[in-house]
C-alpha cells in the first residue's frame, strides 16, 4: 500500500520548485539584458531619467555591467538552466512517474549546490557593479531630486558605495543560502530514508 508523502517534505519540494524556478527565470532575463546592454545604453541616452542624478547612476551601472558582459552572460545562462532543472527535479520528487526518486534526489542536491556556487560568483560581480555605479555620487555636484536634502546628501554620500555593495551581498547571501539549504535538506539522512522507502513501494 502506498503511503502519502509527509507534509513537510511536500511543502519543501513545492517551495524549492517555486523559488528555484523563479530564480531560473530571473537569471535568464538578466542574461538577455546583459547580452543587449550596449543597445540598452544607447536607448537610455536618448531617454533621460527623471533627474540628473538618476540619469548618471543609471548610465554608470550600465557601463559597469557592460564591463562584465562577456563573463556574466554565460554564467547567468548556466545559472538559469541549473535553476530550471533543479525546479524540475523538485517537481519529480513529488510526482516521479517512472523515475526512481533516489536519482532525482541526488540531482536536486547537486543542482542546488552548483546553483549556490554560481549565484555567489554572480553576486560578487554584482557587488562590484553596484559599488561602481554608486561611486558616481562621490563626485556629483549637480541638482538634486526634489525631496532630497542637500545637507543629508553631502553627509551620507561617502557611505553610499559601501551600502550599495552590502545590499548586493545581502541579496546574494539570501539566494545562495536558499540553494544551500535545499541541498542540505535533500541530502539529509531522513530524506534519504524516506526516498528509499518510497522507491521500494514502487518496486514490483
Amino acid at each position: 500500500m502506498l503511503t502519502p508523502l509527509p507534509l513537510r517534505f511536500r511543502l519543501l519540494c513545492l517551495v524549492c520548485l517555486l523559488l528555484t524556478g523563479l530564480e531560473g527565470v530571473l537569471s535568464a532575463q538578466e542574461a538577455l539584458t546583459v547580452a543587449h546592454v550596449e543597445e540598452i545604453t544607447q536607448e537610455r541616452r536618448s531617454v533621460p531619467e527623471s533627474s540628473e542624478l538618476a540619469d548618471q547612476l543609471s548610465r554608470a551601472y550600465l557601463e559597469a555591467e557592460s564591463g562584465f558582459s562577456e563573463s556574466r552572460v554565460p554564467l547567468l545562462m548556466v545559472l538559469a538552466a541549473v535553476g530550471a532543472l533543479t525546479a524540475a527535479g523538485a517537481a519529480r520528487l513529488l510526482r516521479p512517474g517512472f523515475l526512481p526518486r533516489e536519482g532525482v534526489r541526488r540531482f536536486v542536491v547537486w543542482g542546488a549546490g552548483i546553483a549556490a556556487a554560481l549565484r555567489t560568483l554572480d553576486g560578487a560581480q554584482q557587488a562590484v557593479m553596484f559599488r561602481r555605479a554608486a561611486s558616481v555620487v562621490l563626485t556629483y555636484h549637480g541638482a538634486l531630486p526634489k525631496g532630497l536634502n542637500a545637507e543629508n546628501f553631502a553627509q551620507s554620500r561617502a557611505a553610499l558605495p559601501g551600502v550599495a555593495a552590502f545590499g548586493a551581498a545581502f541579496i546574494t547571501a539570501a539566494v545562495a543560502g536558499m540553494y544551500v539549504l535545499f541541498s542540505v535538506y535533500f541530502s539529509s539522512p531522513a530524506v534519504k530514508a524516506l526516498v528509499a522507502a518510497k522507491d521500494k513501494q514502487l518496486m514490483p
